[in-house]
């Protein structure tokens, strides 16, 4: 049997995965509010730095008001982000982020650790493998129920875009 492309039913299928997305990352309040941060070494260290302390005042995880936290990874080790060199975007609920790597401590996977410019920050290194194999094993994303028209997907996109441009 030839395979038969049929793009109707995927772009059907790809917008209603975007739709899904916006209904878990957009709040009661029509927002979607997010941390970015891009490690453009992890290609070199195979870790990530998740600050939490600069110069002994709280910072980075400690303070956030954002509801998600957004990781982009580089497809290679690259000083100047732009879409073209993103190779993966991990988002998680900020709250969830937090207990991952919390627990990741008391297991010794993570260790907390000065580090940035200077040796100004403190906060947690973690390698890239234990936290995704964390967050698949404790199943961090939460099901939501589908809908089939976001009322959010405008604004979404909007935010996407923002994100992008930098």
């Amino acid at each position: 049997m030839k395979y038969k492309y049929e793009y109707d039913k995927c772009l059907d299928k790809g917008e209603l995965a975007e739709d899904l997305f916006a209904d878990i990352v957009i709040n009661k309040n029509g927002k979607f509010i997010y941390e970015m941060k891009a490690d453009c070494k992890v290609h070199e260290t195979e870790n990530l730095f998740f600050e939490f302390k600069h110069l002994d005042k709280n910072s980075g995880l400690k303070i956030t008001k954002a509801d998600w936290w957004i990781i982009a990874i580089p497809k290679t080790h690259i000083y100047k982000i732009s879409k073209e060199k993103i190779g993966l975007f991990i988002v998680i609920k900020t709250i969830e982020l937090k207990k991952t790597l919390n627990k990741l401590l008391k297991e010794g996977k993570a260790v907390k650790k000065r580090g940035g410019d200077n040796n100004e920050f403190l906060g947690v290194l973690v390698k890239i493998e234990n936290l995704i194999l964390e967050l698949i094993k404790e199943k961090k994303t939460l099901p939501i129920p589908f809908q089939q028209k976001s009322p959010h997907k405008e604004s979404f996109q909007q935010e996407l875009e923002n994100i992008l441009k930098g």
